[in-house]
């Protein structure tokens, strides 16, 4: 039986293996010194462009690679897929480590990236308001468009208290946590290939050596 292609896989929860290799990747990081260091959520089906959702991430995640490398950094990142509670559709959360030098540059640059317009801090905690939505901690940076700012399209926040806090709030839709669950098409988490398995193996083999070295 010919395997179904990932784009067209449907799930409703995180699996075990996704929960475990996510974990692994958050854990590489943190043996780096990269800890994830903001959080920045994206409703692509409601951003100018055209694609599904996981092509106009992947999209992204290209076009912040390169900018990073051209200023002497890696990709860290880790992202989910989540469904939205309101609405069809879904969003995407992704963790990445910015150095702080970097975090102005970048927030120059989410505009371009997502097809957007930066909104004004002011009026979005007004429209917040008179939506009755939660106001973000940490927020950074709002983009979206100016007659709709009741719901920003893309949000950077800032998170210096602990990757391990970030990373059980993507990995929320496990199995254990229901009310999390939800329909996504494709592709519903990944990472960047400098916290992967082969990142991960080589550090192993790395250490076995030692180990054995030290004997």
């Amino acid at each position: 039986m010919a395997c179904l292609e990932r784009s067209k896989v449907v799930s409703q929860k995180l699996t075990g293996t996704q929960i475990e290799r996510a974990e692994e990747a958050a854990n590489y990081a943190h043996a780096i010194g990269r800890d994830f260091t903001h959080q920045l959520s994206i409703h692509w089906e409601h951003a100018d462009g055209d694609g599904r959702v996981q092509d106009r991430q992947q999209r992204f995640l290209i076009c912040v690679r390169r900018w990073l490398e051209r200023r002497g950094e890696e990709l860290v990142s880790l992202w989910v897929v989540e469904p939205d509670k309101i609405g069809k559709g879904c969003h995407v959360h992704t963790l990445l480590y910015l150095p702080r030098r970097l975090v102005p540059a970048f927030v120059e640059m989410l505009p371009v990236w997502t097809n957007t317009q930066p909104l004004d801090a002011r009026e979005v905690r007004k429209a917040k308001t008179k939506y009755r939505l939660k106001y973000s901690k940490g927020a950074v940076a709002w983009c979206g468009y100016p007659e709709q700012m009741e719901s920003p399209v893309c949000l950077l926040q800032r998170r210096y208290d602990g990757s391990e806090r970030l990373v059980k709030y993507l990995l929320k839709a496990e199995a254990a946590q229901p009310r999390h669950h939800g329909k996504v098409v494709g592709k519903r988490i990944g990472y960047s290939n400098s916290i992967g398995p082969a990142q991960w193996q080589s550090a192993r083999t790395s250490q076995l050596q030692d180990s054995v070295q030290a004997q």
